[in-house]
């Protein structure tokens, strides 16, 4: 069980009810999208935070035919992009090193795909011991004011599978369709 205590941001006048592990204050990584967003979300929270941008997608579909396994129903496969693969190693360290991660990508379905990516690719650096549901944390936002992040963080959330879901079923569908208009594959599997 998570204790809850007042956690002092940038003045002492603005407390905020965060979680501590072990007795201690924790140490904090917040991943959002843009790296403006990094930098203004960052002055809001104090130097317990870190916040740092995925700067959009980390992973897409494979190249090539391996990309969906269409018979075995739609199953996608992703890689990380090699224009990413520094940025994702740097997030799996720092998420290593952070008691707490929250996935602060947009709330619509390429922010909820974004954080499961996220969230796919930093769980196994965790460590297998610890409960990664509690360590790693998604959090939505519809403002960028002080008011509305420190909001957020109290208020976690699950990964929406459905909006992750439908935006995955959206790009096999263009991956599968750029393929078909290429003339050389069907859409679907031979029956």
């Amino acid at each position: 069980h998570r204790d809850l205590r007042s956690f002092p941001t940038r003045r002492s006048s603005d407390l905020v009810d965060l979680p501590t592990f072990w007795g201690t204050v924790a140490k904090y990584l917040v991943i959002v999208e843009s790296p403006a967003k990094a930098k203004t979300i960052e002055k809001y929270l104090g130097k317990d935070f870190m916040v740092r941008s995925c700067q959009g997608h980390i992973r897409d579909l494979i190249k090539g035919d391996g990309a969906i396994d269409i018979e075995n129903g739609f199953i996608p496969h992703y890689e990380v992009s090699s224009e990413k693969e520094r940025l994702v190693s740097e997030l799996r360290k720092l998420s290593k090193d952070a008691d707490t991660v929250w996935l602060a990508s947009d709330e619509d379905r390429e922010g909820e795909a974004i954080a499961w990516h996220l969230f796919e690719l930093i769980k196994n650096s965790k460590g297998k011991t610890q409960n990664v549901k509690s360590k790693i944390q998604r959090v939505t936002y519809h403002e960028i004011t002080k008011e509305a992040i420190l909001e957020a963080l109290k208020h976690p959330r699950e990964i929406d599978m459905n909006l992750k879901e439908a935006q995955e079923a959206r790009r096999v569908l263009d991956r599968q369709a750029n393929r078909c208009c290429d003339g050389r594959y069907s859409l679907l599997p031979d029956l």
